[in-house]
């Protein structure tokens, strides 16, 4: 029985639809997740080519940092793609090494994601006889199209409790008031929950040029300046005491935001700051002061009313 030719334009148009609804980083971790299933057609082959496997560990990198580097794409792509025609012809291998140089190239056009899955089909259907060849293609398709709509939910869900990071929540100082306790006690409205806690808009929304920096710096306290890079005793012994507490007690440092910031730009820095502070249970904020997220943390907060990081324990909140 001869094998069914394999049609790419069958499936793009199946998944065109929802891709087009479905959010960046969501697809890229869609296509990984589709990659990673004919991968070992590729690796079983060529133990020692680890450029496919480079390649989803490229836009790994990208999911979990927000960096995009367009240069680092490209050659991570191109890599991928120089396996796959070095596999030879119409063999699992080959497509599953294009799937992999597909799936990195979603960090610049989501839409590859789409690539990234046909291309881990026809390494289905290379790899299997001809008598099921339909069958196991179409089933690998229909578990591609569940996980999608599994991964979007998990997107909703997280980030209908989230809050994005916002520019101007960053201090002049480097502080992101975003995960400040006094900001989020604010927005969650802990008094109405029984906590007595202070709240603030963040230094900047409030008039403050900042909070921690303002009173000792004309600079600041006259607006002179937007962050404190931009100035020539940058940092200064005063920074250098709080980026010094700060790293110590509340696992952040306001010298290495501003020198993110300065390297890569506000957009970047926020993207990150997003990841950093996501909490790993519900999507909501961690609290930077005390590391609970005012979401799903909070009996935490009511038994012990103190609770610092010295008491976090990461491994609870994967439980």
């Amino acid at each position: 029985m001869k094998k069914s030719k394999f049609s790419f334009k069958q499936y793009k148009d199946k998944f065109l639809g929802i891709v087009e609804k479905t959010d960046h980083k969501t697809l890229a971790i869609w296509a990984i997740d589709c990659v990673e299933r004919v991968l070992p057609y590729f690796e079983e082959r060529y133990p020692q080519d680890h450029r496919p496997r480079q390649a989803i560990g490229t836009l790994q990198s990208w999911i979990d940092t927000g960096l995009f580097k367009m240069a680092d794409i490209r050659k991570a792509s191109l890599a991928a793609h120089a396996a796959a025609r070095e596999a030879g012809q119409d063999n699992a291998a080959r497509s599953a090494a294009r799937a992999a140089g597909q799936a990195v190239a979603t960090a610049h056009v989501s839409t590859h994601s789409i690539g990234a899955a046909i291309y881990a089909l026809q390494a289905i259907h290379r790899a299997s006889n001809s008598s099921d060849a339909d069958a196991a293609v179409a089933k690998e398709q229909d578990w591609q199209y569940q996980h999608l709509l599994k991964l979007m939910e998990n997107s909703k869900r997280l980030n209908s409790k989230s809050m994005p990071m916002e520019e101007q929540l960053i201090a002049p100082c480097g502080m992101n008031c975003g995960v400040c306790v006094s900001y989020l006690a604010m927005k969650n409205d802990l008094k109405k929950k029984g906590f007595g806690k202070k709240y603030c808009a963040g230094c900047l929304p409030r008039g403050k040029n900042c909070t921690f920096m303002g009173k000792y710096c004309d600079l600041l306290e006259e607006g002179l300046v937007r962050f404190c890079y931009e100035c020539l005793d940058y940092p200064c012994r005063r920074l250098k005491s709080l980026d010094k507490r700060y790293r110590i007690k509340y696992h952040m440092s306001m010298i290495e935001n501003l020198d993110f910031i300065n390297e890569h730009g506000i957009g970047s820095f926020l993207e990150k700051e997003v990841v950093k502070w996501r909490c790993p249970v519900c999507g909501g904020v961690i609290c930077c002061h005390n590391g609970l997220c005012f979401y799903c943390s909070l009996d935490k907060l009511r038994q012990n009313k103190k609770y610092r990081w010295e008491d976090f324990n990461m491994e609870s909140l994967q439980e």
